[in-house]
């Protein structure tokens, strides 16, 4: 039977391996074309982005890159002239090469002119085949600069792409140096070229079949995966599924030494351990599995993980069983099982053993005064620069190294806030608000400028903003209170000579009125004389009249006609007389007029001159206040609306119907720095604030860019370490009580676990920030290191305890080997299951230390410490504490 099952466990796999091979896709492949970072779809940073591909929807950029060309002391009109040609003949291969456009007419150029900048927009994303082929033809056609000149594409797709290369090659390093450690490490621990096939074939199957299965649940069902799937495939499988290979292949040996025939070995192997191995294999799929709780993408590509295991148990439970039933007894080759001589049973851990046994308190106390000093040192310090994980020798870090030169690194990497309002902004009103928006941002600490529809260039277009409008008004004001002001004096002199004149007139007609008195005396005069002629002619008429004598003396008439021409002369003096006084009294009244008009004017020139300094002295008040206002944003006559450059600046930073609006708040940090992503809470509040205060209601304000994406991818990280921690170690709790039947053994584990991770992330911190300097450990190393110590050091504590249970039952019924005493079944589980564990622990190290070489910085550290808490978790925890902790509780 045994025969009949082995040949049909061995047709299946190489059936199913070949079939993995022909049909399930490449895993690699599909890898190389995901987002490496993943974030929710309701991310503020995702969301940001949507928006922002709304502004310039003719675009249809998925990914873009940066090329920075540069000369050492200045770039030629040549160069440019070169440059801008070879722009053309990318615009005519847009569509063959994937371009979706070329942003020459935005391209920026450092103040002495020796490094310009200009952005290409990639059709697919960065990782696709088609972007990649987009970069390979960019940098060909530059490899044709002229001589002199240096070209660097850099950006977040030749990023992606170089951290992507990065993490592959160290894939490739990390696999081929692991299948050699498994080698090496099964050859020491069995001492046979025949034993180590065991588990490299049944790994070696269940590896390839896994990464078919895992890429098409990716290709199919969109699971996660990442180079972070594929490093964890081959470290847990080859791994983990060694240390069960190891277990049955051990257990297999002593069931040959105790004289059972190949089919009752295979067969009492996998009754007594195959279901530690089940359980212990459920803890890292169950662990795995739960990932798939997270929000974040690159956590959830470890999910894929659990398929592997699941895999890898079936093929441990299976094939490595009828391998070893055909093998037999010459899988040992050249050692001899021989009847009656098992495995040796390891003498240093029971020296451990008795030493727990012996002064439990003792060693738990010694054990925790070593390790919680590192753990209370952990400070939980994380690096979010993704440039520092890259080897500084590849093109995009070097162009982002030039960028920082020319530019500073906010320059390229900025964070843009992306405003959404129910109004559109493209209006005079509208493009004030942005400008009272970007006037306000611009204060904030650590920002440098800031880019908007009204600052394309990072400054205020000066000619139209409100406050060179109100210096204009101000030095009109000026100008006109300097012109009364020199017309003051000559005011002044007018209201003089009028009055002067006005004294004069007065004088005159008070002469003429004197006169016209003078000529009323005289008429008078002459009135009173023609009377008296008159009178004295009739008395001569009378004489003549008694004495006609008289008549007769020619002397006499002649005197009668002369009294009467007298009265008449009198009479007609007297008259023009008269008409003479009436002129000049006229005149003396109209002098007087006159007098009195000039004295009118000269008091309301008076009253000018008056006006006029009131005037110039109210209007150098009014310039006063107006050099104390601070106008912001932008007073844009209707001419000035339609020039071609500010419609240019608004379809940059303004969405086609004006509701989204585009700033790009340049840092005087880096954009990967802690300090960049602390600024980004008080940058949101801050443009929310300045939003409200320009008058746009209900606006909505998000983030996008470097600092704003690794806020967020820390905001977001921690939250799913806290609650798939949880998840985690719950679930490797009910599998603990599930298989021990025991509430106490599941707590001390647990305990345990936690205390080591936190030993191990505080060395790591020690050695990876305070040694070698680096800012912090790479964001998603604590995770990652967190669930590979927890699930995979968990099964140690199963081997133990699954031993130590067989040994408390084989103490209770006085069957256990001579000379155990029921007292001490720790010691003997220790003796018996110490050399696998540490056999297993060297494996399962030896897998993750193929991480160190791999040249990739979080590789790096989760190898470290993984490898580090492998050896705290095996021979301090397991080694004294978790068997103290025992002991105490059984002596109750």
């Amino acid at each position: 039977m045994i025969r009949h099952w082995r040949a049909a466990a061995l047709a299946f796999w190489l059936a199913a391996f070949a079939a993995s091979l022909a049909f399930l896709p490449d895993l690699g492949a599909i890898v190389r074309q995901r987002d490496p970072n993943m974030l929710p779809a309701d991310a503020e940073t995702i969301r940001a982005a949507e928006a922002l591909r709304q502004i310039r929807p003719e675009r249809r950029a998925k990914a873009e890159a940066v090329l920075v060309f540069a000369r050492n002391g200045g770039l030629t009109d040549a160069d440019r002239q070169w440059l801008n040609g070879e722009i053309e003949v990318w615009r005519q291969h847009a569509d063959e090469w994937g371009i979706a456009y070329v942003s020459a007419d935005e391209a920026v150029e450092s103040k002495d002119g020796s490094v310009r900048l200009l952005t290409v927009g990639l059709r697919e994303s960065a990782l696709s085949a088609v972007s990649r082929d987009a970069l390979k033809n960019l940098r060909e056609r530059m490899q044709n600069r002229p001589a002199g000149t240096e070209a660097y594409w850099t950006g977040d797709a030749p990023i992606f792409i170089d951290l992507q290369d990065s993490a592959e090659a160290g894939l490739h390093r990390t696999e081929a140096l692991t299948v050699a450690l498994v080698i090496v490490i099964l050859l020491i621990v069995f001492r046979s070229p025949v034993a180590p096939l065991v588990p490299l074939a049944t790994i070696g199957l269940a590896f390839v079949i896994s990464r078919g299965l895992v890429g098409l649940a990716a290709e199919r069902w969109d699971l996660p995966v990442s180079n972070y799937t594929q490093s964890f495939l081959v470290a847990v499988l080859f791994g983990a599924g060694t240390d069960y290979c190891i277990l049955l292949m051990h257990r297999f040996r002593e069931e040959l030494s105790r004289g059972r025939d190949v089919g009752d070995a295979v067969r009492a192997t996998l009754r007594s351990v195959g279901k530690t191995v089940v359980f212990a294999a459920l803890t890292v799929l169950i662990a795995f599995s739960l990932i798939g709780f997270s929000q974040f993408g690159l956590y959830r590509s470890a999910v894929g993980v659990s398929i592997g295991m699941a895999v890898a148990l079936t093929a441990v439970l299976t094939f490595a069983p009828a391998v070893m039933a055909l093998l037999g007894r010459r899988l040992f080759w050249p050692v001899r099982v021989e009847t009656g001589r098992g495995h040796r049973e390891s003498r240093f851990w029971d020296r451990l053993g008795a030493l727990a046994v012996r002064r439990p308190a003792v060693v738990l106390i010694v054990a925790l005064a070593v390790t919680l000093p590192f753990a209370s040192t952990y400070r939980d310090q994380r690096s979010f620069d993704q440039l520092s994980e890259i080897d500084p020798s590849f093109e995009s870090v070097q162009g982002f190294q030039k960028i920082e030169q020319a530019f500073g690194s906010g320059e390229i990497f900025p964070v843009t806030a992306v405003v959404r309002v129910p109004q559109s902004l493209r209006s005079p009103e509208g493009i004030a608000a942005v400008e009272r928006v970007s006037a306000a941002v611009a204060q904030a600490d650590h920002v440098v400028k800031v880019r908007s529809a009204s600052r394309p260039a990072g400054v205020r277009i000066e000619e139209l903003s409100a406050e060179n409008r109100l210096d204009a008004v101000r030095r009109g004001v000026d100008e006109m209170a300097a012109r009364m002001q020199e017309q003051q004096p000559k005011v002044g002199e007018l209201a003089g000579a009028i009055g002067r004149m006005s004294t004069e007139t007065r004088r005159a007609s008070d002469g003429l009125a004197a006169a016209a008195d003078g000529l009323g005396r005289l008429r008078g005069g002459a009135e009173q004389l023609g009377q008296s002629a008159a009178a004295l002619g009739s008395s001569f008429d009378a004489l003549l009249k008694s004495h006609p004598e008289l008549a007769n003396d020619p002397r006499v008439p002649a005197l009668s006609q002369g009294l009467r021409q007298i009265g008449e002369g009198a009479r007609s003096l007297a008259n023009g007389i008269g008409e003479a006084q009436t002129g000049v009294r006229s005149a003396a009244d109209g002098l007087g007029r006159l007098a009195d008009g000039q004295r009118q004017a000269a008091d309301g020139a008076a009253q000018l001159e008056n006006g006029l300094k009131e005037t110039v002295d109210a209007l150098k008040r009014v310039s006063s206040a107006l050099a104390d206002v601070r106008a912001e944003g932008w007073n844009i006559p209707p001419e000035a609306w339609n020039r071609p450059e500010l419609q240019k600046a608004f379809d940059v930073y303004l969405s086609p119907d004006g509701t989204i609006a585009r700033f790009d708040l340049v840092l005087d940090v880096d954009p990967y720095s802690k300090e960049a992503m602390r600024l980004v809470d008080d940058l949101r509040r801050r443009v929310a604030e300045s939003v409200r205060s320009a008058g746009l209601r209900d606006a909505e304000v998000t983030l996008a860019g470097i600092a704003a994406q690794n806020a967020e991818l820390d905001d977001v990280t921690r939250e799913d370490f806290r609650r798939t921690g949880a998840w985690v170690l719950f679930g490797i709790a009910a599998v603990l009580a599930l298989m021990l039947r025991s509430a106490a053994a599941p707590v001390y584990i647990l305990l345990s676990l936690g205390l080591n991770y936190l030993v191990t992330a505080g060395l790591l911190e020690r050695i990876f920030v305070d040694v070698r300097g680096e800012p912090g450990l790479s964001w998603a190393a604590p995770f990652f290191v967190f669930l590979a110590l927890t699930a995979l050091s968990v099964d140690y504590g199963i081997f133990l305890l699954a031993r130590l249970k067989e040994e408390q039952a084989a103490a209770a019924s006085g069957v256990g080997d001579t000379g155990a005493e029921a007292v001490e079944p720790i010691r003997r589980a220790m003796a018996k299951t110490g050399g696998v564990i540490t056999s297993a622990a060297v494996i399962l190290a030896g897998t993750f230390s193929a991480f160190l070489p791999s040249g990739v910085v979080p590789l790096m550290q989760i190898g470290s410490g993984i490898v580090v808490g492998l050896a705290l978790y095996t021979f301090v925890f397991l080694g004294f504490a978790v068997p103290a902790l025992i002991r105490l509780q059984t002596r109750r």
